[in-house]
């Protein structure tokens, strides 16, 4: 296997308020990071539902992982 094969993707949610360059000298090898873009809340939404708005930004069918921070982390 190549060293420089990448192996998953690491999604990225940045706590409230941040954006991707929280994360701008995060590396881990082997894996792609993709920050996830905040999305705004609905009047009364469940956080459920609001997590559930995020998926079609996380590509499901490889694996993958989330890392969090502070409400990324709750996300």
């Amino acid at each position: 296997m190549s060293e420089n094969k990448i192996l998953k993707k690491i999604y990225l949610f940045p706590g409230l308020g941040a954006d991707e360059r929280m994360f701008v000298n995060f590396r881990v090898p082997n894996h792609e990071c993709v920050t996830i873009k905040w999305i705004t809340p609905y009047r009364n939404e469940s956080m459920r539902d609001y997590a559930k708005r995020f998926l079609p930004q996380i590509y499901q069918k490889e694996p993958f992982s989330i890392l969090g921070v502070s409400f990324g982390g709750i996300i």
